[in-house]
C-alpha cells in the first residue's frame, strides 16, 4: 500500500480500498508526470478512495450498488461523485454498473454529488487524458 512501483513511463501506486474481510483490495493510481488517473477497484465507502483519487486528472469508478443503495462491497452512483468531489478530481468515469441499473439515474446521481463532468464505461471505448 502506497509504495509507487515504475512502469516504463508511468507510476502506478496500490493504494488499499475496503472490499472485504476476507479479501485484499487494491485501487491504483496511475501517473506520467503530466497526467494521473486512478482505479477504485471494487470499495465500500471509505476515506482510502479519497486520498486514492486525490487531484487526479481523470477517477475511474465503480458504482456496483444500484440506485441509491448503500453497500459494504460496492459504491452506488451518488457515493462515486462524493468521492470525486471531495479529492478534487477533474473528471469521473462511473464503470462496473450492475447488471438492469439505470445507467441515466446513476449518472444523474453522480454528476449532482460530483458537480464536474461525469461520463459513464462503455465497453470498448477508450479514453484520452
Amino acid at each position: 500500500d502506497g509504495e509507487s512501483i515504475p512502469l516504463g513511463r508511468l507510476s502506478v501506486e496500490p493504494i488499499g480500498v475496503d472490499h472485504s474481510d476476507q479479501l485484499e483490495t487494491f485501487g491504483f493510481r496511475v501517473m506520467n508526470g503530466a497526467s494521473s488517473f486512478a482505479y477504485s477497484g471494487d470499495s465500500g465507502f471509505d476515506e482510502s478512495l479519497v486520498r486514492l483519487a486525490r487531484d487526479v486528472d481523470l477517477f475511474v469508478c465503480e458504482a456496483g450498488a444500484p440506485g441509491d443503495q448503500e453497500m459494504k462491497m460496492h459504491l452506488n452512483g451518488r457515493q462515486a461523485g462524493e468521492i470525486a468531489a471531495r479529492a478534487g478530481v477533474r473528471r469521473l468515469l462511473v464503470t462496473h454498473l450492475s447488471p438492469g441499473a439505470d445507467r441515466a439515474e446513476t449518472a444523474d446521481r453522480a454528476r449532482a454529488a460530483f458537480g464536474g463532468p461525469v461520463e459513464l464505461a462503455e465497453e470498448g471505448r477508450s479514453l484520452d487524458f
